[in-house]
């Protein structure tokens, strides 16, 4: 036998004497239909007698203005690093645009600049090629083919940082960011 009590359920075999005493019993058919609603999205709650009872649930609390920004601000960045994991075109290759490969080619574009004032010699590594996304290599002849990808790459990374901070300057700034269109305004 199973009893209800302040929102939850107590049995004779489980909790013995402990059961409180404003208790109300419930049969085996009961407790197992107020279960199966409960896993129906339902909740169960005391009715006027306090005796368990099936209800919707309550709604979610309001969310604030500034929650529901922050959440599509949130959708804002998830699209800039999916288009940042696209990377950048260039010779007819992709090339990655995390902080580490930025890096790099601006180490490869500082060396295209020496070279062009003469300074250093272009390196045979460089000259062999850029490894691209698919792993095959664009080859560098020359100095300015360094920096025209470097170049390449800045250029897609810097577009794509402005995009999203236009996107969520104009997400912060609105009363129903929701109806900002999140997926408009990125560069081609």
């Amino acid at each position: 036998m199973y009893y209800f009590s302040n929102g939850g359920f107590y049995h004779t075999e489980v909790h013995g004497d402990a059961i409180p005493t404003d208790a109300v019993p419930v049969t085996d058919d009961e407790h197992a239909a107020l279960f199966a609603g409960q896993a129906a999205g339902k909740v169960i709650v005391a009715d006027a007698e306090g005796r368990p009872a099936l209800a919707d649930p309550p709604p979610p609390p309001e969310r604030t203005l500034d929650e529901r920004r922050a959440t599509v601000a949130a959708a804002v960045d998830a699209l800039r690093d999916q288009h940042m994991a696209e990377g950048a075109e260039h010779g007819g290759k992709r090339f990655a645009l995390d902080g580490t490969s930025r890096t790099d080619l601006g180490g490869m574009a500082t060396t295209g600049a020496l070279v062009l004032m003469g300074a250093l010699d272009w390196p045979a590594d460089y000259a062999t090629g850029w490894i691209a996304l698919d792993n095959t290599r664009l080859p560098l002849p020359t100095p300015q083919d360094g920096i025209a990808l470097a170049a390449a790459v800045a250029g897609r990374y810097a577009a794509l940082v402005q995009a999203a901070r236009t996107i969520k300057d104009a997400v912060l700034a609105s009363d129903e960011p929701e109806a900002i269109d999140i997926t408009a305004g990125w560069p081609e």
